[in-house]
């Protein structure tokens, strides 16, 4: 689904399009190492500063399997 949000009365005057990826259905990590990462997502800033930002969780190296959000 797509969401279209307009208006003079929002929080910041930013023109973007954000594409966020829906869950895998099986993690292929531990179900405790992925509870607190956001959504993957990609960000395209339009107007005023023109970008793009990706954000995606990722295991930290090591032996630990610890995943963390990365932009």
């Amino acid at each position: 689904p797509f969401y279209l949000r307009t208006g003079k009365r929002l929080g910041r005057r930013v023109t973007e399009i954000a594409v966020v990826f829906q869950r895998a259905p099986h993690s292929p990590f531990d179900s405790t190492a992925t509870e607190e990462l956001g959504e993957n997502a990609i960000v395209i800033r339009v107007q005023p500063d023109e970008g793009m930002t990706v954000r995606f969780g990722s295991k930290v190296p090591g032996t630990s399997m610890e995943i963390r959000d990365v932009s």
